[in-house]
């Protein structure tokens, strides 16, 4: 987009850059000009023929003959000659100022358009919506109809962005905006609410109307669309509140579809559903935890416990992995199944790991080489540049060797940037920390990255390892992730042992270490370091059974 909204350079009669070289620009007077001069020309005509009609000319040549003792001669030219210019110049001072005035009220109104309009779709924005909205809903009252809201989220728009480039997204963004526009009546609203997400307002007659037009929304976004020379398959999902079945106020109206699409998405995505009381509840319940969480991240009450790993031969421990749990003032212990995928959903993941990862540390530096200790990083954290510089900048913060720390990371979380993932392990490796892949065989398994990524150690997934005795295929899996992993000379872990028959099972399958309920749960940072020493000083249950 350029910085001129609309030709308003044109509309200021500016002119084109001579072109380069010996020839000389040729000017080119703008119509405008000539339209001026024409009635000037005119103005003068019609000034001279009432003169003359009125014979103000010969009257003047007899008043200064008949006082030619007064020399008017010279005075009688001059105010004639000046009357006429002053005619002109006022003249001409009025047409500027008209256009002036033209200028400005073309520049307001351009203003104002883009000031309620978004700019890449021409779509109404959220601004423009609610003002809409509110015309449409006084219309409904005086009629008794009823208006639905549609607030549409796109559903697999992000990797169109990041595989295709910011241009492609654009595109796809204004495929959405003309075939949401073609979906509607006239005097319905479509409207661009930022980023990905669009509105719709349309008055319908009962409630089925809104599920026939939600219908028709979810397909025409189901449909592929042709970028480039790539084919694009998006889709949307979609949340619906009613006026004035749900609410009679517009901007809430709006709210409550908000919600009502949220829900949409958490059941599935590609569908639409109703605005319920009930949604509105559990949506404050949610802000108001979000809420709690960012406080009490500042606060400290996001804290790490610690599960021991061990070896799977004599019991010991050889590494404690850690866990995130919240102290709530007074909510309790809050699980991480609780409250991560909120802090995810906030942004706040990166904050709340950073806290995590230092009080972690801190402790870990405390603690009797060469006890070492694992983090999880999400995938939004594989996606930050910075994020070996932060860790490495930790480890020099809290003064604990890299060599004693292991970082863990899922299948999925490495498939999302793998070349940014590789750039971040190899300067991590690099300075002595150790990289794990968590839950192997349950997402983009792949001996590729494998043997790319500059994996320590391989965990297995707890659903291959709880029914590995009852189960014969869990069985087999496991062994074949064991081979793969030693002949990749990589240190295999088993996840949620609990039966010391499984882990004498796995230690006979050549497992390396295990983790679970059976060795332990995760514990507070004062209690790691008294089960870390009775674990040294002789085997946990279920060890060396093989």
């Amino acid at each position: 987009m350029t910085d001129d909204p609309v030709g308003y350079a044109a509309r200021e009669g500016r002119r084109a850059h001579p072109r380069q070289g010996h020839e000389a620009p040729t000017h080119h007077t703008p119509p405008g000009r000539w339209a001026d001069r024409l009635v000037i020309i005119l103005a003068c005509v019609v000034i001279f023929a009432i003169a003359s009609h009125l014979e103000l000319f010969e009257r003047i040549f007899h008043f200064t003959r008949q006082h030619e003792e007064w020399q008017l001669d010279e005075l009688v030219t001059l105010l004639m000659v000046g009357g006429l210019g002053l005619c002109v110049y006022s003249f001409r001072q009025a047409r500027k100022l008209q256009r002036e005035i033209g200028r400005r009220r073309d520049a307001e109104e351009e203003a104002e358009r883009l000031a309620l309009h978004d700019v890449l779709t021409g779509l109404p924005n959220r601004r423009q919506l609610i003002r809409a909205g509110r015309r449409l809903l006084a219309r409904a009252r005086r009629s008794g109809t009823t208006v639905a809201a549609l607030y549409i989220d796109l559903d697999r728009f992000k990797p169109v962005n990041d595989l295709l480039g910011h241009h492609a997204g654009d595109q796809v963004l204004q495929e959405v905006g003309n075939r949401l526009k073609g979906l509607v009546r006239e005097g319905d609203v479509v409207a661009r609410l930022g980023g990905d997400e669009f509105a719709l307002l349309a008055e319908i007659d009962e409630a089925d109307g809104a599920a026939r037009l939600a219908r028709r929304v979810v397909q025409a976004l189901r449909e592929s669309m042709t970028i480039g020379d790539r084919q694009v398959v998006i889709g949307g999902s979609v949340g619906i509140a009613l006026f004035p079945n749900d609410t009679q106020d517009g901007e809430t109206l709006l709210q409550c579809a908000d919600t009502a699409m949220y829900r949409a998405k958490a059941a599935g995505r590609g569908g639409f559903r109703f605005f319920e009381v009930g949604m509105d509840t559990a949506q404050r319940q949610r802000a108001q935890l979000e809420a709690e969480l960012r406080e009490g991240i500042a606060r400290g009450e996001v804290v790490p416990y610690f599960q021991p790993l061990v070896d799977l031969s004599n019991g010991r421990p050889r590494r404690f992995e850690v866990l995130a749990r919240w102290h709530h003032p007074w909510r309790g212990l809050i699980m991480p199944a609780d409250f991560v995928p909120l802090a995810e959903d906030a942004g706040l993941i990166g904050e709340l790991t950073l806290a995590i990862m230092r009080s972690a540390f801190t402790t870990a530096a405390a603690w009797p080489a060469p006890a070492c200790i694992a983090v999880n990083l999400s995938a939004l954290q594989l996606k930050d540049p910075g994020l070996a510089q932060v860790v490495l900048e930790l480890l020099r913060e809290t003064g604990l060797d890299p060599g004693r720390l292991e970082l863990e990371v899922t299948e999925s979380a490495v498939a999302d940037n793998l070349d940014l993932a590789k750039e971040t392990m190899d300067t991590l490796k690099a300075k002595g920390v150790s990289i794990a892949l968590d839950d192997f065989g349950t997402g983009y398994s792949s001996l590729s990255n494998l043997r790319a990524l500059p994996f320590d150690r391989i965990k297995i997934d707890r659903s291959f390892v709880t029914d590995l005795n009852e189960n014969s295929d869990s069985g087999k899996l496991v062994a074949a992730i064991i081979r793969l992993g030693h002949s990749l000379g990589l240190t295999t872990t088993a996840e949620g042992i609990e039966d010391p028959e499984v882990a004498a099972a796995l230690l006979r399958l050549g497992c390396n270490e295990g983790q679970g309920w059976l060795y332990g749960k995760a514990v507070p940072a004062r209690d790691a370091n008294a089960m870390m020493q009775a674990m040294t000083e002789a085997p946990l249950q279920g060890a060396g059974r093989a």
